[in-house]
Formats: structure tokens, C-alpha cells, sequence
């Protein structure tokens, strides 16, 4: 059973790696399905979780970033940056949660344009 962890871990971290050296090549496709390949293994893994939530911020994916850094936080409570970063993106989701609660008054015409935060 050890070496069936040990192995996890190997696939881990190279999965890591993967999704790190995709997301320097500006791949976010890439980075995310090696990320999300690597949370499919370990959940708990703290820099897949962190490291996600990085790609997805290029998206604008605010609520996919809260949602990992949370994990991190929870997972890492003394995690040199999380604080910081995660307070920054639940304030750009905050900004697009009110974007979308005044477009609720939009005309039909760019109700979509406001709902998606665009």
C-alpha cells in the first residue's frame, strides 16, 4: 500500500510540473487539465491547488480561484501568500457578483454581456 502512495505522489508532482511548465508557455488549457488531473489523485494537494488557482485567475475565473485558494488556506493555514491573493480575488468577485446583481435591470440587449461580467 505504501508504494501505491509513493506512486500517487511521483504522479502528482509531475503532474505539477507539467501544468507549471504549460502555464509559463501561456497553455491554460494545458496547465488546468494537468492541474485538475493531479486534484483527481490528491485533492489535499496544496500547490496544485494554488498553482490552479493562478491559471484560472488569467481567466478571470474568480469564483474557481476562491474556491482553491480557500482549499490552500484551509489545507496550509501559514501559506506565505495565500492571505494576500485570496483576499484580492474574493474582491474581484465581489466586483462581479454586484456587476451581475445591477444587471439584473440591463436592457435584454446587453444582459448577457453583463451577466458574464464582460
Amino acid at each position: 500500500m505504501l508504494w501505491l502512495t509513493a506512486l500517487a505522489w511521483a504522479g502528482t508532482d509531475d503532474l505539477l510540473a507539467k501544468g507549471m511548465a504549460a502555464q509559463r508557455e501561456k497553455d491554460t488549457d494545458a496547465a488546468i487539465a494537468a492541474y485538475e488531473e493531479c486534484l483527481a489523485i490528491d485533492p489535499k494537494h496544496v500547490k496544485c491547488n494554488w498553482e490552479i488557482g493562478w491559471s484560472l485567475w488569467t481567466r478571470s475565473d474568480w469564483e474557481g480561484v476562491v474556491r482553491h485558494w480557500e482549499k490552500v488556506k484551509a489545507l496550509e493555514p501559514t501559506h506565505p501568500e495565500v492571505d494576500q491573493h485570496l483576499a484580492t480575488a474574493k474582491g474581484h468577485l465581489a466586483s462581479l457578483q454586484a456587476i451581475r446583481a445591477a444587471g439584473q435591470g440591463a436592457p435584454a440587449s446587453v444582459k448577457g454581456r453583463v451577466a458574464a461580467g464582460s
